[in-house]
């Protein structure tokens, strides 16, 4: 009686047990009678499943092995395979010999790989990168290339050759333009690699496009290199935007903000003490208490900033922080704390420029500034000890509203620096989180 194969893969996805056991049997039969059919059914059915089938790999392979010795070469191969992944690497390399001697592309890219890592024999990776390299020639095999491609990247068992990884992808690119996403994918990324590594890219290819192009496709790897590329690109526009604010002057001198953006992991009050003189020219101690804030940048950098104890802090949270110091230097006295999550500014202790207070220029401003205050003050008794008139009051208080704005131009610099600085992140918060 003739059987219908396809009837027989019916059969065998069938929910109804007995036609299953049924199905099985008859396979078996024709099996037994070399009908390569039939085998690739059972070994489907065993390697996949099947509704009533639970996956089986002692049958598969038993199933398998029966077919290669009745003279299948997908079956020779598939043998080694299996053989492989349970470590039979001695068996796997006969099997995969075979198979490749029959022409079978995939047994060229398993046992070009056993040859590669040293299975069933000891390793032979120029004879195992002539194998794949004749098979990406004679099959146009895309896992061979993507093999070599790797072998040459990774610089474990050959020297490193980019461009030799580029150019053995390159040669089967018409058969990766036209094939599934995810090996097109594999192939792209790879091809990105290679040029990042120094392989010259052809033209109108660059890494940052393949990358990006790998990554659409799905491409894990790529997906992780395109977001740090996008990172890069934001680092480089704020830290550009950052250069353009970070300078000013103030006292006739040029100062610099520098950055640190930190995650606060603890903030502990302490006591501080601070000495001063009285005017009997005895030393005076003044005792505060003050919050020591503790950072940690994403390199794991540690830091601290010292703040007064008025506003909220939360460990956990992001926080930049402003230092101000000369213009030639990158250390400096921190003169803001922003929280990136609420937008609030924690008040710093100290001020920048009274830390690095000196110079002809501040020192005359100082003088000028205690001069101007005396003749002020002068001026005020004088004038209500003697013809004390609205409009003399009126002259004194313009007067003197000029000399407090004239007194604070110095500082004109230092305020306008911290508000860009404020405003900066205002507008990018969102992307320094």
């Amino acid at each position: 009686m003739l059987i219908d194969i396809d009837d027989l893969k019916k059969q065998l996805n069938s929910t109804v047990a007995s036609e299953v056991l049924e199905a099985e049997k008859e396979a078996i039969a024709l099996l037994e009678q070399g009908n390569l059919e039939a085998a690739d059914l059972l070994i489907s059915a065993y390697a996949e499943g099947a509704p009533l089938i639970r996956p089986d790999r002692i049958k598969e392979f038993k199933y398998t092995k029966m077919a290669a010795d009745l003279g299948s070469d997908f079956c020779r191969y598939w043998l080694a395979k299996l053989q492989h992944g349970s470590k039979d690497y001695a068996g796997a390399i006969e099997n995969a010999t075979r198979a490749h001697a029959m022409g079978i592309p995939y047994a060229a890219t398993l046992l070009g790989k056993m040859m590669l890592a040293g299975e069933g024999q000891p390793a032979k990776p120029l004879d195992a990168l002539q194998i794949l390299s004749d098979s990406v020639d004679k099959d146009e095999n895309t896992d061979a290339a993507l093999l070599i491609a790797q072998v040459y990247m990774e610089e474990k068992v050959v020297l490193r050759n980019a461009q030799g990884a580029y150019d053995i992808l390159q040669r089967l690119a018409h058969v990766f333009e036209r094939s599934a996403p995810a090996l097109r994918a594999d192939y792209l990324a790879f091809k990105a690699e290679s040029i990042r590594l120094g392989a010259a890219p052809g033209p109108g290819e660059s890494y940052e496009q393949l990358i990006f192009q790998a990554a659409d496709l799905g491409n894990e790897s790529a997906v992780i290199a395109r977001g740090k590329l996008q990172t890069d690109r934001l680092d480089r526009k704020l830290k550009a935007e950052w250069d353009a604010i970070s300078q000013f002057h103030a006292m006739a001198k040029k100062w610099k903000m520098s950055l640190k953006v930190g995650v606060l992991t603890g903030a502990v009050t302490q006591n501080r003490s601070s000495l001063y003189n009285n005017s009997d020219g005895r030393v005076g101690v003044t005792n505060s208490r003050v919050r020591v804030l503790t950072l940690v940048t994403a390199s794991g950098q540690e830091f601290t900033v010292t703040a007064h104890r008025k506003g909220t802090v939360t460990t956990g949270r992001r926080y930049a922080v402003v230092y101000v110091g000369p213009h030639d230097s990158d250390e400096g006295v921190h003169a803001m704390v922003y929280n990136l999550e609420s937008g609030d500014v924690i008040k710093t202790l100290g001020h920048p420029l009274e830390t690095y207070k000196g110079g002809t220029f501040q020192v005359l401003f100082s003088a000028a500034g205690v001069v101007m205050w005396l003749v002020l003050s002068l001026w005020f008794v004088i004038m209500v000890m003697d013809h004390f008139t609205f409009g003399s009051f009126l002259l004194w208080l313009v007067s003197a509203t000029v000399a407090l704005k004239l007194l604070m131009w110095p500082l004109t610099g230092y305020k306008k620096g911290l508000a860009d600085a404020r405003a900066f992140f205002e507008t990018h918060r969102d992307k320094m989180m």
